[in-house]
C-alpha cells in the first residue's frame, strides 16, 4: 500500500461553508493582500477531503481569516456570520488566524493604541473552535 493511499484512507471529511459576502470587501485591503492568498491556498487544499454532506463530516470549515476582520473598520467582526452556521454546535469548526497576536487572550506585545485593529477579542470564539495560525502559542 503507497504512502498516498495510506494517507487518503485517513483523510478526514470536512464540511466548507460558503463564505461570508463581506470576504472580497475585506479582501482589498493593501496590507492584507497575502493573507487572503492563504485562504485561497487553504480552500485549495482541503478540495480532496472535502464533502457536501455535514453528517459525514469530521470537522466544520469556516472560511474566514480573522486578521481581515480585525482590521475592518467597517466589519470588525464576523460575529453575524457565524451566528448564521447551521451546523454550528456540532464537532470543531475551524478559521484562520493569520495575524501576529493571540485570539483567545491579550499579549503582551498587543498595541493599545487609539484606532488599533482588533480592540476587543471575539467573545463567539471559543472551544468549539480551532485556529488555523502560523504561530503557535497558548493564547492562540
Amino acid at each position: 500500500m503507497s504512502g498516498a493511499h495510506l494517507a487518503d484512507e485517513r483523510a478526514m471529511p470536512l464540511f466548507v461553508y460558503q463564505r461570508p459576502r463581506e470576504t472580497a470587501e475585506l479582501e482589498r485591503h493593501p496590507s492584507l493582500r497575502p493573507h487572503a492568498s492563504y485562504l485561497r491556498h487553504f480552500d485549495g487544499s482541503v478540495e480532496r477531503v472535502r464533502t457536501t454532506d455535514p453528517a459525514a463530516a469530521d470537522a466544520f470549515v469556516v472560511p474566514v481569516n480573522l486578521v481581515h476582520w480585525q482590521f475592518s473598520q467597517k466589519h470588525p467582526d464576523p460575529c453575524r456570520y457565524i451566528e448564521s452556521l447551521p451546523f454550528l454546535g456540532r464537532r470543531l469548526h475551524v478559521v484562520m488566524g493569520t495575524g501576529d497576536f493571540g485570539q483567545r487572550e491579550r499579549s503582551q506585545w498587543e498595541s493599545t493604541a487609539e484606532g488599533r485593529a482588533y480592540p476587543s477579542r471575539y467573545e463567539w470564539l471559543d472551544a468549539c473552535f480551532g485556529i488555523l495560525g502560523f504561530e503557535w502559542k497558548t493564547g492562540l
